[in-house]
C-alpha cells in the first residue's frame, strides 16, 4: 500500500495503527513458550490467549469492514472531502486501558488450541488486509456508516478502524499487567 496515495486522515489512521501494533509487540518481546501459556488464575486469559483472542477479532473486523461497510459505501457513501482529524474520536484512555473489564463475546473467544506464531500470523495477515481496503476506504466519508460494536455501541467507519489498534493497546496493557505478576515465569 502506497501510504502517499492516501487522504492525510487515512495516514493519520495507518500510522497510529503502526505505533499501536509496535506497542502491542513490544509487549510480548522476549517471551518464552511457559511465558506465553501462564496464567494468573485457570479461568484467566494467558498471552497466548490474548493474542488468538487479538487475531479473532481482527479477522472479524476486516471482514466487517469488507463487507458491510465497502458495500454500503460503494452503493451509497459520500465522497470524503475533509482532512479533519480522526483520531480522537475515540477516547483512548477509556478504550485502549482495561480499567473496565469487558466480556468477549463467544466468537471472538480464545480456544487455546492456537499457536502463538499462528495467532500472530493470523494477525498480521487481518491487517495486511485491512491496509488492502485503506484506498478504497479513503474516498468515502466514513462518518456515514454506522455499524455496531458488540460492547460499546455505534460506531462509524473511522472509529472502527481506530479501535484495532485501540484493542491492541488494551491487550497490551493486559500483558503488561501479566508479566508483572509474582509468578509470571523468569
Amino acid at each position: 500500500m502506497d501510504v502517499n496515495a492516501l487522504t492525510i486522515r487515512m495516514r493519520e489512521i495507518v500510522e497510529q495503527l503502526a505505533a499501536d501494533r509496535i506497542t502491542m509487540l513490544s509487549s510480548i518481546a522476549g517471551l518464552d513458550e511457559d511465558q506465553y501459556r501462564f496464567r494468573e488464575q485457570d479461568w484467566k486469559w494467558s498471552i497466548a490467549d490474548i493474542l488468538e483472542h487479538l487475531a479473532l477479532t481482527h479477522e472479524t473486523t476486516e471482514r466487517m469492514l469488507r463487507v458491510i461497510l465497502l458495500r454500503h459505501l460503494e452503493i451509497k457513501g459520500k465522497p470524503c472531502e475533509s482532512d479533519t482529524s480522526v483520531l480522537n474520536l475515540l477516547n483512548r484512555r477509556a478504550v485502549a486501558y482495561p480499567d473496565v473489564k469487558m466480556q468477549a463475546p463467544d466468537r471472538v473467544r480464545p480456544t487455546g488450541q492456537v499457536s502463538i506464531a499462528e495467532s500472530l500470523s493470523r494477525l498480521e495477515l487481518s491487517r495486511a488486509r485491512v491496509f488492502e481496503l485503506m484506498p478504497a476506504l479513503a474516498r468515502y466519508d466514513l462518518y456515514e456508516v454506522s455499524v455496531p460494536h458488540p460492547l460499546l455501541g455505534d460506531f462509524n467507519g473511522y472509529q472502527w478502524l481506530l479501535m484495532l489498534g485501540m484493542h491492541e493497546v488494551r491487550h497490551a496493557a493486559q500483558i503488561h499487567d501479566l508479566r508483572s505478576h509474582p509468578r509470571f515465569p523468569a
